[in-house]
């Protein structure tokens, strides 16, 4: 026994031709940047009032998280530098003892002066 099956396979229209589409998507385009404007120039001048005193929260916060990370860099330089020298005078080498000194001290001085020197960069675009 064998079954067969037959079908029309029927051409479906689609609903919006390519140049609807192109046209829907255009007006929708232009809208979107119509209505844009229009909230912004309505809200800038509610947003300008707010500003520097955001910005001067912000920077303030960023500040202080900054301080965080240089005071637990400066923690760290200090362990990391004892340890090495401590290890290096167990191998009784006074010229190892120097480098790890200076190499931690020329670390440290890297972190104590990062901020000036983000602050200096900053003055070059003022």
């Amino acid at each position: 026994m064998q079954f067969h099956v037959f079908y029309c396979k029927r051409k479906k229209k689609p609903l919006l031709s390519d140049r609807t589409k192109k046209l829907l998507f255009t007006v929708a385009k232009i809208s979107f940047m119509v209505v844009s404007l229009c909230l912004t120039q309505g809200s800038l001048h509610v947003l300008a009032a707010g500003v520097d005193d955001n910005i001067a929260k912000a920077n303030k916060m960023g500040l202080a998280m900054w301080k965080i990370m240089l005071t637990i860099g400066y923690w760290a330089a200090a362990i990391f530098a004892s340890k090495d020298m401590i290890t290096d005078l167990g191998n009784s080498d006074i010229k190892q003892i120097v480098r790890t000194g200076v190499k931690y001290l020329v670390g440290y001085a890297f972190i104590f002066f990062f901020l000036d020197l983000l602050n200096l960069i900053k003055s070059f675009g003022n």
